[in-house]
């Protein structure tokens, strides 16, 4: 059986992780938390955090 690919999410998963991403870059901003040390304190990579805040689901 095929593994359904990360694009086959369906439209409102997409829309939530576009929206959740947008609401955490903004709260980051909003408190001038620069990337770097957001991810820090995520312990995740700067790269993930950006990921993230673009609402890539991968």
């Amino acid at each position: 059986m095929r593994s359904r690919s990360l694009n086959a999410l369906p439209i409102p998963v997409k829309r939530a992780l576009g929206k959740l991403g947008e609401d955490i870059r903004t709260a980051r901003v909003r408190r001038r938390i620069p990337t770097a040390i957001m991810a820090d304190r995520a312990f995740i990579s700067r790269a993930t955090l950006i990921k993230v805040e673009k609402g890539d689901p991968g």
